[in-house]
């Protein structure tokens, strides 16, 4: 009895999992809740992330290419301004309510059912997935909702599952691609008869895909920031999102077990889904969902099996969960700092309100979805341009003199720099793009903090 920690004879875990629901609840309104009431009190910009900007962008311009945004664009009329910071969390309730609703009907065994969903929420890129305005939030909720809608009991309602399942589709091809294999194993495991809604459903899922690759879909939707393969897989190196090096660890193990239990049709899943993370590690989010699965089979099959040392048992069990607590705690402590500072959106509103509305600004790639949404300007880099264009952009930040500057500022139509926090951090102020601003043909239009804007020519400054 003394090493039943992870069993029914374990009064406290037994308690976790008859309030599990609640459990669960509670802990996501916590992690989600905290950095956002954080930035309430100290005065930040509620609304983060480069992500974010791009949709509420987006939701201002619906298009067959991007139909998914529409519950977005939706919530916005709701939620007008800052107001919109809480939609992650509205999709975050919705798709936690939509699990319990799929699991119940599915009868997925409790523990299991637990044990995933806490690895997968405390993980870093949940967070940064439901603080953000992401495709990925979205498309969750709208997976989730159209599954609910089609395991429902009513003949009537199961039709309407077309409708979020073809919006999901907007996304990506990868995406396409997850919910096309999640409804065809729907299909073949649980429905027992041919039955033409699924059929059609299937075909009509299969023919999405087809549009969105004759419609040149993004593969992955992104990037939003600079991608760098290991730090935006282990969070606890510092990457914008990411998973807990104690998940990873336990997921290796995890998938040990599940190749002695000759569960092979994950690996193909999963061999699909890290190519995908080295394509664009904006798939991050899938990759989390594979981890906590993995590491959900490993933690079960390794607490639940005798050990000969009890005390090492425990010991081990402690320094796991407090490995992931110090991982999921130490990146909230820092998802502030994603951005936009206050700075920022107070020298980009000065833009918006004191430029012609034909300027072209001249930035980091990272700063383009700030330039587009709250400064209402045409950014000139952005990671969606095209080669050419991110070469221009390259050869201005690597510049070091003047007869190589301004040429490309002159021939690009370029009018207007910012510069914000993290640039000054990055760039060198004693030599290079920065320091080439001392020059007489720029001149220092606005400042606040440490968020400049620069003008490169004087008719815009009065």
């Amino acid at each position: 009895m003394k090493q039943e920690i992870f069993t029914e004879k374990n009064l406290y875990f037994t308690f976790c999992l008859h309030h599990s629901k609640k459990i669960l609840f509670v802990l996501m309104i916590l992690l989600l809740g905290i950095p956002l009431l954080v930035n309430v009190l100290q005065g930040n910009v509620l609304i983060t992330g480069t992500e974010s900007y791009y949709h509420l962008y987006e939701s201002n311009n619906v298009t067959i290419h991007n139909l998914y945004v529409i519950p977005i664009s939706i919530l916005t009329m709701v939620l007008p301004g800052q107001w919109a910071s809480i939609i992650p969390l509205i999709f975050a309730i919705c798709s936690l309510l939509f699990v319990f609703s799929i699991q119940n009907k599915l009868k997925i065994q409790q523990k299991y059912f637990f044990l995933f969903v806490i690895f997968f929420v405390i993980s870093p890129a949940f967070i940064y997935t439901f603080s953000t305005i992401s495709a990925y939030a979205v498309y969750t909720f709208l997976v989730l909702s159209g599954f609910v809608l089609l395991t429902h009991n009513s003949s009537y309602i199961k039709p309407i599952a077309f409708f979020p399942f073809i919006l999901a589709t907007t996304i990506d091809i990868l995406s396409t691609s997850i919910v096309l294999c999640s409804v065809f194993v729907y299909y073949i495991t649980k429905i027992n008869k041919r039955n033409a809604l699924y059929t059609t459903l299937f075909i009509i899922l299969g023919i999405m895909f087809i549009v969105n690759l004759f419609f040149h879909q993004p593969f992955i939707i992104g990037p939003f920031h600079v991608e760098q393969i290991v730090p935006d897989l282990i969070s606890d190196l510092g990457g914008i999102s990411g998973v807990s090096f104690f998940l990873v660890l336990l997921s290796m193990m995890g998938i040990t077990f599940l190749w002695k239990m000759k569960q092979y049709s994950i690996y193909i899943i999963t061999l699909f889904i890290g190519i995908s993370y080295c394509i664009h590690t904006q798939s991050i989010f899938y990759v989390s969902i594979i981890v906590g699965l993995f590491a959900t089979v490993a933690f079960t099959r390794t607490f639940e099996r005798k050990w000969e040392l009890q005390d090492v048992k425990k010991i081990a069990f402690f320094v796991f969960f407090l490995g992931l607590a110090f991982s999921t705690l130490t990146y909230i402590d820092r998802i502030d700092q994603i951005g936009p500072l206050t700075a920022d959106n107070e020298v980009l509103t000065w833009i918006k309100v004191n430029t012609p509305q034909n300027s072209i600004v001249f930035s980091t790639a990272e700063n383009s979805e700030y330039i587009r949404y709250i400064a209402e300007r045409t950014p000139f880099n952005s990671f969606s341009q095209d080669a050419t264009t991110q070469d221009v952009s390259a050869s201005i930040l690597n510049s070091t003199y003047i007869h190589e500057l301004f040429p490309l500022l002159e021939n690009n139509n370029i009018t207007l720099i910012y510069i914000n926090k993290k640039m000054k951090e990055e760039f060198d102020q004693e030599q290079g793009f920065t320091f080439l601003l001392k020059n007489e043909r720029f001149k220092l239009a606005h400042s606040h903090e440490e968020s400049e804007v620069w003008a490169f020519t004087k008719e815009y400054i009065e």
